[in-house]
């Protein structure tokens, strides 16, 4: 299964998401230091980092490319 993190901060909500089978394949959060963390512990995603107004149609078209 595959998934998308809005307001993702450092990931700790996906700590153990990959243990049971769900992806987070892009993420978007709006500060740099705590986007940063979230990339280093989980490399594979895309980051998508400032403000989710600003971003949400990159979010949405990621999300349609991955078949979320």
């Amino acid at each position: 299964m595959k998934a998308i993190s809005l307001f993702a901060g450092g990931g700790i909500g996906e700590t153990y998401l990959e243990d049971i089978g769900i992806t987070t394949v892009v993420a978007n959060e709006l500060l740099p230091d705590r986007a940063e963390i979230y990339s280093h512990r989980f490399p594979s995603t895309q980051m998508i980092i400032g403000d989710i107004r600003e971003n949400k149609d990159k979010l949405i078209e990621i999300a349609k490319q991955e078949d979320l």
